[in-house]
């Protein structure tokens, strides 16, 4: 007879295991029943990504199409995005923008003049986006950014056509002003106002359109770094089914 160590009941039967020379009483219950606890706290959420455990599919706005198996699948991997980005002022910005995110966001198409063919329906822009983050993290890897900027394009990423289809969602196509649309989307809403990671990140949402050949938005990076990354980025990127 004694008193669990663990659940601090009194129990006939038990067991004393030996740990650094010492032992202690620990019931049956507890003894057989702890692994499975375990097992089963890991399966129900420890370990999901912040976004799942801030933000769930109810938070959602209301729509048929936010219910699939397709859908679901790349909650996840969206999920897991945001769950890399580890400062929390970026991360807050994040996550709170998502929730105001018009529906056409993780529903709508991207443009079928400049995306391929599995961007361009249902979904498409929410396919999109999830591939820019993951190409984000091979490039910032291969640059070896701070924390902080690493940080700070991942969000962008994530966030940079929030807006593809107007503040609304019911732009006919992709409207020309997105980039700038989301500052609008997080003024409206009050999200981060005197955040300084939040202009930092929009600077760069704001200035993610534009042609490469054009003097204003060409990287300037060497030929040898563009094979660089592209040959990192085909050999790392994992595919979205």
């Amino acid at each position: 007879m004694g008193q669990c160590a663990w659940c601090k009941r009194e129990s006939r039967w038990g067991y004393y295991p030996i740990v650094e020379g010492s032992t202690f009483f620990v019931c049956l219950r507890c003894y057989f029943g702890l692994p499975f606890l375990l097992v089963w706290a890991i399966l129900k959420g420890i370990g999901k990504s912040v976004l799942e455990q801030v933000m769930q599919l109810s938070d959602l706005p209301k729509d048929s199409r936010l219910e699939s198996g397709r859908f679901r699948y790349l909650f996840k991997e969206l999920n897991t995005l945001v769950g890399r980005i580890i400062t929390r002022d970026f991360r807050d910005l994040t996550e709170a923008t998502l929730k105001v995110a018009p529906a056409a966001f993780w529903t709508r198409e991207c443009s079928k003049k400049y995306h391929p063919v599995d961007e361009r329906g249902l979904y498409g822009n929410l396919v999109h986006t999830i591939r820019v983050g993951r190409v984000v993290l091979v490039i910032v890897d291969a640059c070896g950014y701070s924390r902080w900027t690493i940080d700070r394009v991942l969000s962008g990423a994530i966030l940079h056509d929030v807006c593809r289809h107007g503040l609304d969602g019911k732009s006919q196509y992709s409207d020309k002003e997105h980039p700038r649309l989301v500052r609008q989307l997080m003024d409206n809403n009050r999200i981060g106002l005197n955040s300084p990671a939040r202009e930092e990140m929009l600077e760069d949402i704001e200035k993610h359109m534009g042609r490469w050949d054009n003097p204003s938005y060409a990287p300037g990076i060497l030929p040898s770094e563009v094979l660089h990354l592209a040959d990192a980025v085909d050999a790392k990127l994992v595919e979205v089914k």
